[in-house]
């Protein structure tokens, strides 16, 4: 669902970006586009916050503050490149005349400039960990190149155009990995592919945002340019020189657009639909005399420069956001490692809790173990007690009969003091026993109970056990 609403969203906003000049911004269409891809983008986001950690694009994401940096950084970021990147082409193509191929070929400096900035800063990354100042060294550079293309005109030397394009080049350089860098070491190993992709996709979106935005205020802002420059240089007399003489050129008549914008060159009123066809093909532009292409290219060149202009304040909003970035430790692991680590901590956590368990139960039974056993030498030492005191009475009596037996001999009813001694050895005997009997049947209660919870008699408990 989540996938059907952001499509749902999208889709109207990128086409009222790219046909809005051509149908009105206040038509009837772009405005159905705005409110289809607003209720787009709110059933997206009421999807993913249903979903929790399922959706898309996890909504918890954002209360990362560097991830949110990240992703607004991000999209400003793409609105430059890709807006920079296709508007230089075109300024190549149609003010200094390129082809296609000779056109991709001069985005070199720029192309140069990334590659050479994202090295540096990967390395310097590498070799200290720090990350952080590198996205906004990039967006200042990023800034100062955009506002240096803003002064470009159609006179303007081609070399100091591809230098203005280097700086732009280093400042992206120094923010797109870095920017990626930073959102995989702002989350979890487990959120690393979720973050990654989402600051891609933003940055995705600018440049789809940027190149519609920029192209409909490139074409939108080129024929009233266009205009200016041919009343500017109309009134001078070498260009109605050259309107007359590529009216009568061979090669001119042969081309019918081209014939078509030099007439309307000379009759603006009765021809004014050759001079409204630069807005569909601008390649006749080029075959044109270069006195007559000049106030065209000029017009271009002005409203490239514009689109420049914007560029760069929206590279200042990107500025002040990436300011807000904090401090970022990087990971000494890779995510992988991260990973493995976290699930062995994990399992450390389970077996120290499961070990202090079993010990706590082993240490149970060696207590019973104590307090039975003192219970039976207690039990035990009282019984040698009684046994010594009435051995103790039994040689008294003894002793008393004998003192007698000298004087006269006892009578019958008399009877002995005490029983006889072998009598009393037997009972004091048979009570011996029965504390040794007492004592080894409840030693063999608690031998079976430490059996049940040591089956193998070496200390193992059984994970049942240590939970019981």
């Amino acid at each position: 669902m989540g996938a059907a609403a952001l499509i749902v969203g999208l889709v109207p906003l990128l086409t009222v970006a790219e046909q809005g000049r051509t149908w009105g911004w206040g038509s009837g269409r772009s405005i159905a586009c705005f409110v289809v891809g607003a209720l787009g983008v709110a059933l997206f986001v009421v999807a993913e916050w249903r979903m929790k950690d399922a959706a898309l694009i996890p909504l918890r994401i954002f209360k990362n503050r560097a991830v949110s940096v990240t992703i607004i950084g991000s999209v400003v970021i793409g609105l430059a490149m890709f807006g920079g990147m296709m508007m230089l082409p075109l300024y190549m193509q149609i003010v200094h005349g390129a082809s296609p191929m000779q056109s991709g070929l001069m985005m070199l400096p720029m192309v140069g400039g990334m590659m050479l900035a994202s090295i540096v800063s990967g390395q310097i990354t590498a070799r200290k960990g720090i990350v952080r100042p590198f996205p906004i060294i990039g967006a200042t550079l990023l800034t100062i190149g955009l506002f240096l293309l803003s002064t470009i005109s159609a006179d303007t030397r081609l070399w100091v155009v591809m230098l203005m394009m280097f700086v732009t080049g280093v400042g992206l350089g120094n923010s797109m990995q870095p920017l990626i860098l930073i959102v995989q070491n702002a989350v979890s190993p487990r959120e690393i592919g979720v973050a990654t992709s989402s600051a891609t996709f933003f940055r995705q979106m600018g440049g789809t945002i940027g190149v519609a935005v920029f192209l409909s205020l490139l074409f939108s802002t080129v024929g009233g340019n266009i205009q200016s420059a041919l009343s500017a240089e109309a009134q001078s007399p070498q260009f109605r020189q050259a309107v007359g003489q590529a009216l009568q050129d061979p090669q001119i008549r042969s081309d019918q657009a081209a014939y078509d914008l030099v007439q309307g060159l000379a009759d603006p009123q009765g021809h004014a639909s050759g001079l409204g066809q630069v807005d569909k093909d601008s390649s006749v532009i080029n075959r044109l005399p270069d006195t007559l292409a000049h106030p065209f290219q000029q017009g271009f060149a002005d409203s490239m420069a514009q689109v420049f202009l914007v560029a760069g304040f929206i590279a200042i909003l990107g500025l002040l956001v990436l300011l807000m970035m904090p401090p970022i430790e990087l990971r000494q692991q890779s995510a992988m490692q991260a990973r493995a680590a976290d699930s062995a901590a994990a399992g450390a956590a389970t077996g120290a809790a499961a070990g202090a368990a079993t010990g706590a139960a082993a240490g149970a039974a060696a207590g019973a173990a104590a307090t039975t056993g003192g219970g039976a030498a207690a039990i035990g030492t009282a019984a040698q007690d009684e046994h010594a005191e009435r051995a103790s009475d039994a040689g008294a009596a003894s002793t008393g009969a004998g003192g007698e037996g000298v004087g006269a001999e006892p009578t019958r009813a008399d009877g002995p003091r005490h029983a006889a001694p072998d009598e009393d050895v037997r009972q004091h005997g048979a009570l011996d026993d029965a504390c040794r009997t007492g004592a080894a049947v409840s030693a063999g209660h608690l031998l079976d109970e430490v059996s049940e919870n040591d089956p193998r008699g070496d200390g193992y408990q059984p994970k049942h056990a240590a939970k019981e």
